[in-house]
This record gives structure tokens, sequence and C-alpha cells, in this order.
């Protein structure tokens, strides 16, 4: 569950100075996921006359659209975890959550029949999983006066 809160709680001590480990390594897993969508975006835009002959429910310039998206919020996101910018602490979280909402949404509805029911429970678990750990992240108390002002 989001909450429209524009900054983490304030705490009765000063700013870290030093970035967490969990933030670093949420801040390099948000730089994968954002370089393997810039390169989808150029392998979208290579690879075309291939993508347009295969039976896609989707046109190709909406997969390079979706994946030149993600991966400029992405590096975005990754800059402010890294910077330790207050404004990350909310756009991390709806970033995340947008993230995980395309991508189940582009499951149902651009996926041929039966969509969502021949997915892997991995790949349910692994999503839950990974969206936890990223509100982890941000809402423990070494995230919350990291990110604080």
């Amino acid at each position: 569950m989001l909450i429209a809160r524009q900054s983490p709680p304030m705490f009765p001590y000063r700013k870290m100075s030093r970035r967490p480990f969990s933030v670093t390594l949420l801040a390099l897993l948000v730089l994968s996921f954002s370089v393997l969508n810039i390169y989808g975006f150029f392998w979208a835009l290579r690879q075309r006359d291939f993508l347009q002959a295969l039976p896609l429910a989707a046109p190709v310039w909406y997969l390079a659209l979706r994946t030149s998206f993600w991966g400029i919020v992405g590096v975005v996101i990754f800059w402010g975890l890294w910077r330790g910018q207050t404004w990350v602490w909310l756009g991390a979280q709806i970033g995340s959550a947008g993230f995980v909402l395309h991508y189940w949404l582009d499951a149902l509805f651009l996926e041929p029949s039966p969509g969502l029911a021949w997915r892997s429970p991995f790949e349910w678990i692994a999503t839950l999983v990974g969206l936890a750990c990223a509100f982890y992240v941000l809402y423990s108390p070494r995230g919350r006066i990291f990110f604080s002002k």
C-alpha cells in the first residue's frame, strides 16, 4: 500500500552521512533493471523488422516506448537512491509498484490466452518478494533516516 507522504518521517537525529548497505543493493538492482530496459529499447529498434513479422499483440513502437520509459524512470530513481535524495523515498515506492503493475497488466492483456493462468508460481512469488524487499529497505529505520531531510 502506498503512503501519500512527500518525505519519510523525521527522526530526532541527524541525516546519515553514509548510504546504508541495503539502499546500495536496492540502487544497484534498480540500475540493473534500467540497463536491461534501455538495452531492450535499442534491441527493439534494431530488430524492428523481425518483431513486425511476429504475431505480437502489441505494436513494436509500444515495446520500444515501454522499455525506454522504464529505463529512464529507473535511471532517475537509481540516481536519487544513490545520492540519498528525499524525493526518491516516495518516488521509489511509486516506481516499484508501477513497474510491477505494468508488468502484470502486460501479461494479462498482451499475452495470448490463457494470460496469467500459465504464469509459474515462481514469478508470482519473486514479484511479491522483490516488492516487499524494496518497501522494507525504504521503510527500515536506516532507510528512513537516510532519506530524511
